[in-house]
């Protein structure tokens, strides 16, 4: 279903990871960071740098990055597109054949 989705609105969940695939503003949720942070820890230490997107803090961001990205604003496309090449070998929509032609079938 993400396919169809114009924009992501997350936590810490690794659903960023993949949905950077589809080239879409993302907008991560960290209201809870500090707490998230001293219960469970984030990995790796930079995991923050990781999250290329808008960091909403309180109602008032999300409103701001919402705002944002309906009126067509993505100012994280760049840091996102180089993070993808990090976060994924293969971005080309290949992977199945890449997997038969692994196993030989």
């Amino acid at each position: 279903m993400i396919k169809y989705t114009d924009a992501l609105i997350t936590d810490y969940s690794s659903i960023s990871t993949d949905y950077m695939l589809l080239s879409r503003p993302i907008i991560y949720v960290l209201d809870d960071y500090e707490e998230y942070q001293k219960a469970r820890g984030l990995s790796p230490e930079n995991a923050l740098d990781l999250l290329v997107g808008y960091h909403v803090m309180n109602i008032s961001d999300l409103e701001n990055a919402i705002t944002e990205v309906y009126t067509g604003i993505d100012k994280y496309a760049d840091a996102r597109d180089k993070l993808l090449l990090l976060m994924h070998t293969h971005a080309d929509g290949n992977a199945s054949k890449r997997i038969i032609k692994n196993l030989g079938l």
